[in-house]
């Protein structure tokens, strides 16, 4: 008897799927299955290895840069070709705090070397260390590979190791696993469409969407949901600004198929390892199709720049815009969104909802920050 096999990429981990022929129906039940997951996984925890660290999406700098603010950060640094820490781990230290971040920075060099084998070395160093660290789903990675230096002797200069970025003493800058239904209970937005980034980071944040859609898709009249994810796997050079692809949409009441709809939509991103995400197309898609809602609500990774900001121009809606993974600093594309269509901005613990009556240089506070109108713009002046 013949048999079917396809990849499913579920928290940045390759699972594989064997049907037979005749299975579809298989293929179905396995969608509310991997939403079950999806919720659960925040009870009971879904462990990763050293190995799938390495999948996380890898972002290329000429050099990495340590950020002003340094004191909320914790400093492995390991010698050039190494896998050990240089300095003694302070583990009283490491268990007082509670890291959101951490970024493994490594040097391309020798040019394009495939450097895998020592990099799942240094993750395993730091497992070794406390086993949380990677094991922790909530934990967001980020792989700094520096393509900057051009020898031998330069590189053994770039920093090597593990930055962990850890959270504040008052709360602030925290991740917040609950943001969504958090803001959600704090507004009252009545009759409005969703728009989603459904990527693999946001896969903590589809669990808080499915649970308030179960709660108030009636209660709110929602007219529905517009889920983007970037183009459904395809490579950068066919994403073309306004038609990405990997759009997915729903209206109804019915939490079953929205089930379907949404953990398809994830599904379907495929094994994607850009940062940046198709969110005004997004944007676009749930004005033209839900013209009747009253509220836009567009539900965004903070740490993901917008891939079709030139797209700002045709919006035409206020955008309020819900922040998620928001930790010492805020997306200024979002900002601006906000700002040049009369929307409003919200993190897990502050509402900046008057952005869009700010003068022409005029200063203002959000997170910690502060920001000024210069030429129609959104700038970040400094921390405060």
């Amino acid at each position: 008897m013949g048999a079917d096999f396809f990849f499913v990429t579920f928290y940045r981990m390759k699972i594989l799927i064997i049907t037979t022929s005749k299975s579809y129906n298989m293929k179905k039940q396995l969608i509310p299955f991997l939403c079950s997951i999806l919720v659960v996984q925040q009870v009971v925890g879904i462990e990763r290895s050293a190995e799938q660290v390495l999948n996380s999406r890898e972002n290329k700098n000429l050099r990495y840069v340590f950020k002003k603010d340094s004191s909320k950060s914790i400093i492995y640094e390991m010698k050039f070709g190494d896998c050990k820490g240089i300095k003694k781990i302070d583990l009283d230290l490491l268990n007082k705090v509670e890291v959101y971040q951490i970024d493994l920075v490594y040097t391309d060099f020798p040019k394009d070397s495939d450097l895998k084998s020592l990099n799942i070395k240094r993750v395993q160093w730091l497992e070794n260390i406390k086993k949380e660290l990677i094991t922790n789903l909530k934990i967001e990675w980020k792989i700094i590979r520096q393509i900057g230096c051009k020898s031998q002797d330069e590189a053994k200069n770039y920093f090597h190791g593990f930055v962990l970025h850890t959270k504040s003493g008052n709360g602030k800058h925290a991740q917040g696993v609950k943001t969504i239904t958090e803001v959600m209970n704090r507004k009252s937005w009545n009759e409005p469409a969703l728009i989603m980034d459904v990527t693999h980071s946001m896969i903590p944040y589809i669990g808080q969407v499915l649970l308030w859609y179960k709660l108030y898709a009636v209660e709110k009249n929602i007219k529905g949901v517009t889920m983007f994810n970037d183009g459904n796997g395809r490579p950068t050079v066919e994403k073309k600004i306004g038609a990405a692809g990997g759009i997915y949409a729903y209206e109804g009441t019915d939490f079953k198929e929205f089930e379907k709809v949404i953990i398809m939509a994830n599904i379907n991103c495929g094994d994607n390892q850009e940062w940046e995400e198709n969110d005004y197309e997004g944007v676009l898609h749930a004005i033209k199709k839900y013209p009747n809602a009253k509220e836009y609500i567009l539900i965004a990774d903070n740490l993901s720049p917008v891939r079709d900001h030139v797209l700002i121009t045709k919006i035409n809606r206020p955008i309020h815009v819900i922040l998620c993974g928001v930790y010492d600093f805020v997306n200024i594309e979002y900002l601006n969104l906000a700002y040049k269509t009369g929307g409003s901005v919200h993190t897990i613990e502050e509402d900046l909802e008057d952005i869009f009556l700010k003068k022409e240089g005029e200063m203002f506070d959000f997170q910690d920050q502060l920001y000024i109108i210069i030429n129609g713009q959104i700038r970040l002046v400094k921390e405060t």
